[in-house]
């Protein structure tokens, strides 16, 4: 009978983990990056399209920094 790991199921946490904590340091740290360099305050008028520009400037630049992690995590669970 096969465990779950054997079926793949938890093949990929270990590089799905080690994805993820660089992700996000990456996207919160590029997101606060990009408001300081914006010059955000809260009651500014332009602020709601500051911070969404942010939110955009730092999910693009978690993508592309994090993209090979991503790539090895689906080469671990469904080739290796």
């Amino acid at each position: 009978m096969l465990s779950v790991k054997e079926r793949g199921f938890g093949r990929g946490f270990g590089t799905t983990i080690a994805r993820e904590l660089p992700a996000f340091a990456a996207y919160f740290g590029s997101y606060d990056y990009v408001l300081k360099m914006v010059r955000y305050e809260p009651r500014d008028e332009y602020g709601t399209s500051k911070v969404l520009f942010a939110g955009g400037m730092a999910g693009v630049n978690s993508w592309v920094l994090l993209r090979v992690f991503k790539v090895s995590k689906v080469l671990i669970i469904f080739i290796l």
